[in-house]
């Protein structure tokens, strides 16, 4: 048994350490599930005080897993990560996420069109190809542009673009150097 966990991690100069890392919180998509989190929750305690409620009611137990279903969604999107490491860009919103090696990208620049409104992930169009987006509502966007992986990039909101960019096509460069090229 090991009883300093550090020995079997890698080495600091491993890919594990990430070059960037940001975490950007969704304050619209929180206070938006957050107030349907709270609705759904004084209709289930209504319900358990007062009995059913209306002519066709919902099983209490509906109303229980409803309302801790939003409880865990406002969990879950409350902020989106992006994190540039040294093999990969990721990106992460709760428990969903995405990855590209840097071998499979081919760009990165930023989102200046901002046809993505609004918040969460979806699948989107950009410049004729799918790519998908993990949004937060306002600021601007980075797209990786991937040359192998489908959909063909991710589109991320970050507070930092200029910086992010400036990260990811150096390592795009480095990895075009040593021949890695999709």
């Amino acid at each position: 048994m090991h009883d300093d966990i550090s020995s079997l991690l890698p080495n600091s100069s491993s890919s594990y350490q990430p070059l960037y890392r940001e975490e950007r919180n969704s304050l619209g998509i929180t206070l938006i599930l957050g107030l349907v989190t709270l609705l759904m929750t004084m209709f289930l305690v209504a319900q358990l005080i007062y009995g059913p409620l209306g002519t066709k009611p919902a099983p209490t137990w509906f109303l229980a897993a409803l309302t801790m279903l939003f409880a865990l969604l406002t969990v879950n999107f409350r902020h989106v990560t992006l994190t540039l490491m040294q093999d990969k860009v990721e990106v992460r919103y709760g428990i969903f996420g995405a990855s590209r090696r840097w071998e499979d990208v081919v760009a990165c620049e930023e989102d200046e069109k901002n046809y993505f409104y609004g918040w969460g992930i979806r699948l989107g169009r950009y410049k004729h190809h799918w790519v998908w987006v993990y949004n937060v509502i306002g600021g601007p966007r980075v797209v990786f542009l991937t040359g192998r992986s489908k959909p063909k990039g991710l589109i991320v909101s970050t507070a930092h673009p200029d910086e992010v960019i400036s990260i990811s096509n150096t390592r795009i460069q480095a990895v075009r150097s040593r021949g890695d090229t999709p």
